[in-house]
Protein backbone atom coordinates (compact mmCIF):
# COMPACT_ATOMS: atom_id res chain seq x y z
CA UNK A 1 0.00 0.00 0.00
CA UNK A 2 1.35 3.40 -0.70
CA UNK A 3 -0.46 5.40 1.16
CA UNK A 4 -1.58 6.16 4.40
CA UNK A 5 -5.32 6.09 6.12
CA UNK A 6 -6.19 7.45 9.18
CA UNK A 7 -8.75 6.66 11.53
CA UNK A 8 -10.31 7.93 15.09
CA UNK A 9 -9.07 6.08 17.95
CA UNK A 10 -11.84 6.28 19.43
CA UNK A 11 -14.71 5.05 16.76
CA UNK A 12 -12.19 3.88 14.34
CA UNK A 13 -14.41 5.48 11.54
CA UNK A 14 -11.83 6.95 8.61
CA UNK A 15 -10.29 10.28 8.88
CA UNK A 16 -8.56 11.21 6.41
CA UNK A 17 -6.78 9.39 3.22
CA UNK A 18 -2.77 10.58 2.64
CA UNK A 19 -1.47 10.00 -0.85
CA UNK A 20 1.86 11.06 -2.15
CA UNK A 21 4.19 7.96 -1.81
CA UNK A 22 4.84 5.86 -4.70
CA UNK A 23 5.67 2.85 -3.41
CA UNK A 24 5.00 0.65 -0.13
CA UNK A 25 4.72 2.73 2.96
CA UNK A 26 6.83 0.75 5.18
CA UNK A 27 6.43 3.04 8.58
CA UNK A 28 4.93 5.73 10.19
CA UNK A 29 4.59 7.39 13.68
CA UNK A 30 3.06 10.65 14.93
CA UNK A 31 4.90 13.56 16.79
CA UNK A 32 4.34 13.83 20.59
CA UNK A 33 1.29 16.46 20.23
CA UNK A 34 -0.35 14.18 17.32
CA UNK A 35 -0.70 16.78 15.00
CA UNK A 36 1.70 15.26 12.43
CA UNK A 37 2.68 11.99 10.64
CA UNK A 38 5.94 11.19 9.23
CA UNK A 39 5.95 7.94 6.97
CA UNK A 40 8.54 6.08 5.43
CA UNK A 41 8.78 4.08 1.55
CA UNK A 42 10.26 1.84 -0.33
CA UNK A 43 9.72 5.07 -3.10
CA UNK A 44 13.39 6.52 -0.54
CA UNK A 45 11.69 9.24 0.31
CA UNK A 46 10.60 10.43 4.10
CA UNK A 47 7.02 12.48 4.17
CA UNK A 48 5.59 14.90 6.26
CA UNK A 49 2.06 15.08 7.14
CA UNK A 50 -0.42 17.54 8.43
CA UNK A 51 -4.24 17.93 8.62
CA UNK A 52 -3.71 19.76 5.74
CA UNK A 53 -1.78 17.24 3.70
CA UNK A 54 1.75 16.99 2.55
CA UNK A 55 4.30 19.62 3.99
CA UNK A 56 7.88 18.03 3.17
CA UNK A 57 8.91 15.30 1.24
CA UNK A 58 12.97 14.76 2.34
CA UNK A 59 15.46 12.66 -0.20
CA UNK A 60 19.03 11.67 0.24
CA UNK A 61 18.82 7.89 1.00
CA UNK A 62 19.61 4.99 -1.10
CA UNK A 63 17.13 2.54 -0.31
CA UNK A 64 13.79 2.34 2.16
CA UNK A 65 13.39 4.72 4.36
CA UNK A 66 12.43 4.75 8.38
CA UNK A 67 11.86 7.68 10.79
CA UNK A 68 10.70 9.39 13.77
CA UNK A 69 10.36 12.85 14.99
CA UNK A 70 11.68 14.60 18.16
CA UNK A 71 10.14 16.86 21.03
CA UNK A 72 12.38 19.34 19.58
CA UNK A 73 10.64 19.44 15.97
CA UNK A 74 13.70 17.58 14.33
CA UNK A 75 12.69 14.52 12.17
CA UNK A 76 15.43 11.45 12.00
CA UNK A 77 15.46 9.45 8.93
CA UNK A 78 17.40 6.07 7.98
CA UNK A 79 17.93 3.55 5.59
CA UNK A 80 17.42 -0.32 6.90
CA UNK A 81 18.64 -1.49 3.16
CA UNK A 82 21.52 -0.19 1.63
CA UNK A 83 22.73 2.92 3.51
CA UNK A 84 24.45 3.53 6.54
CA UNK A 85 23.65 7.15 7.16
CA UNK A 86 21.02 8.44 8.92
CA UNK A 87 20.35 12.13 8.72
CA UNK A 88 18.50 15.21 10.59
CA UNK A 89 15.91 17.03 9.51
CA UNK A 90 14.20 20.16 10.61
CA UNK A 91 10.58 20.05 10.45
CA UNK A 92 9.77 23.42 10.40
CA UNK A 93 11.93 24.26 7.35
CA UNK A 94 12.14 20.93 5.72
CA UNK A 95 15.88 21.53 5.07
CA UNK A 96 18.82 19.16 5.94
CA UNK A 97 20.54 19.76 9.15
CA UNK A 98 23.02 16.95 9.70
CA UNK A 99 24.44 13.85 8.22
CA UNK A 100 25.54 11.68 10.73
CA UNK A 101 28.58 9.85 9.51
CA UNK A 102 30.55 6.78 11.15
CA UNK A 103 28.97 3.61 10.68
CA UNK A 104 29.78 1.34 7.89
CA UNK A 105 27.26 -1.27 7.35
CA UNK A 106 23.56 -0.43 7.28
CA UNK A 107 21.38 1.06 10.25
CA UNK A 108 18.80 -1.26 11.34
CA UNK A 109 17.19 1.32 13.96
CA UNK A 110 17.44 4.64 15.30
CA UNK A 111 15.60 6.25 18.43
CA UNK A 112 16.09 9.41 19.72
CA UNK A 113 15.98 10.33 23.91
CA UNK A 114 13.20 11.13 25.46
CA UNK A 115 13.98 14.78 25.56
CA UNK A 116 15.16 14.35 22.23
CA UNK A 117 18.70 15.58 22.39
CA UNK A 118 20.38 13.16 21.42
CA UNK A 119 20.11 10.38 18.82
CA UNK A 120 21.01 6.59 18.90
CA UNK A 121 21.82 4.54 15.83
CA UNK A 122 22.21 0.34 16.14
CA UNK A 123 23.84 -0.80 13.04
CA UNK A 124 25.18 -4.53 11.36
CA UNK A 125 28.94 -3.47 11.90
CA UNK A 126 28.19 -4.39 15.81
CA UNK A 127 27.80 -0.88 17.33
CA UNK A 128 25.72 1.77 18.67
CA UNK A 129 26.29 5.34 18.36
CA UNK A 130 25.14 8.12 20.61
CA UNK A 131 24.46 11.84 18.80
CA UNK A 132 24.24 15.46 19.71
CA UNK A 133 20.76 15.77 17.75
CA UNK A 134 21.56 19.47 17.68
CA UNK A 135 24.89 19.41 16.41
CA UNK A 136 25.45 16.24 15.02
CA UNK A 137 28.03 15.50 16.31
CA UNK A 138 28.73 11.57 17.37
CA UNK A 139 29.63 11.58 21.23
CA UNK A 140 29.83 7.93 22.24
CA UNK A 141 30.58 4.48 19.86
CA UNK A 142 29.23 1.36 21.81
CA UNK A 143 30.91 -2.01 21.37
CA UNK A 144 29.74 -4.55 23.21
CA UNK A 145 27.98 -6.95 21.33
CA UNK A 146 29.26 -9.98 19.14
CA UNK A 147 26.89 -9.94 15.83
CA UNK A 148 24.95 -7.22 14.44
CA UNK A 149 22.82 -4.78 17.05
CA UNK A 150 18.94 -5.12 15.43
CA UNK A 151 17.35 -2.92 18.04
CA UNK A 152 17.73 -0.18 20.79
CA UNK A 153 15.85 1.51 23.36
CA UNK A 154 15.89 4.55 25.33
CA UNK A 155 14.01 6.11 28.87
CA UNK A 156 15.27 8.56 30.98
CA UNK A 157 19.09 7.24 32.00
CA UNK A 158 18.55 3.89 30.62
CA UNK A 159 19.58 2.78 26.91
CA UNK A 160 18.99 -1.12 25.53
CA UNK A 161 20.00 -2.44 23.15
CA UNK A 162 19.29 -6.20 21.67
CA UNK A 163 21.43 -8.19 18.89
CA UNK A 164 21.62 -11.45 16.63
CA UNK A 165 24.57 -12.56 19.17
CA UNK A 166 21.04 -13.49 21.20
CA UNK A 167 22.07 -10.99 23.60
CA UNK A 168 20.65 -7.66 25.38
CA UNK A 169 23.05 -4.66 26.85
CA UNK A 170 22.34 -2.17 29.12
CA UNK A 171 24.65 1.17 28.59
CA UNK A 172 25.26 4.49 30.60
CA UNK A 173 24.45 6.83 27.83
CA UNK A 174 26.13 9.81 29.69
CA UNK A 175 29.59 7.58 29.41
CA UNK A 176 28.95 5.27 26.37
CA UNK A 177 29.94 2.16 29.33
CA UNK A 178 28.33 -1.01 29.45
CA UNK A 179 26.71 -1.44 32.54
CA UNK A 180 25.03 -5.00 32.43
CA UNK A 181 24.79 -7.94 29.66
CA UNK A 182 21.91 -9.97 29.72
CA UNK A 183 22.02 -13.22 28.55
CA UNK A 184 19.51 -15.89 28.75
CA UNK A 185 18.30 -18.66 26.38
CA UNK A 186 19.83 -19.81 22.79
CA UNK A 187 17.23 -18.35 20.74
CA UNK A 188 17.45 -15.43 18.88
CA UNK A 189 15.40 -12.45 20.09
CA UNK A 190 12.88 -10.94 17.71
CA UNK A 191 11.73 -7.82 19.76
CA UNK A 192 11.75 -6.32 23.16
CA UNK A 193 10.26 -3.84 25.62
CA UNK A 194 11.71 -1.27 27.91
CA UNK A 195 9.58 -0.62 30.89
CA UNK A 196 8.73 3.37 30.58
CA UNK A 197 10.49 3.89 34.01
CA UNK A 198 13.42 1.83 32.84
CA UNK A 199 13.17 -0.61 35.60
CA UNK A 200 12.51 -3.82 33.76
CA UNK A 201 13.30 -5.38 29.96
CA UNK A 202 11.22 -8.16 28.43
CA UNK A 203 12.19 -9.89 25.69
CA UNK A 204 10.39 -12.58 23.52
CA UNK A 205 12.40 -15.08 21.78
CA UNK A 206 12.16 -17.11 18.25
CA UNK A 207 11.51 -20.69 20.05
CA UNK A 208 8.57 -19.20 22.06
CA UNK A 209 9.69 -17.65 25.32
CA UNK A 210 9.58 -14.55 26.88
CA UNK A 211 12.50 -13.37 29.21
CA UNK A 212 11.94 -10.78 31.64
CA UNK A 213 14.66 -9.05 33.64
CA UNK A 214 14.29 -6.36 36.56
Amino acid sequence: MNRLVLHDAATFKLKRVFRGHTDLVASACFSSDGTTVVSGSHDKTLKVWQPSGLQHTFTGHSGPIDGCLSRGGIVLSWCYHSDNVPRLWCLKTGLLLHVLEGHYQTIHRCVFSPDGDLVISASRDRSLKIWDAKSGHRLHTLLGHAAYVTGCAFDRNVLVSLSEDKSVVIWNPATGSLKQRLEKGSSYINDFALHPQGRSVVCGRQDGTIDIWG
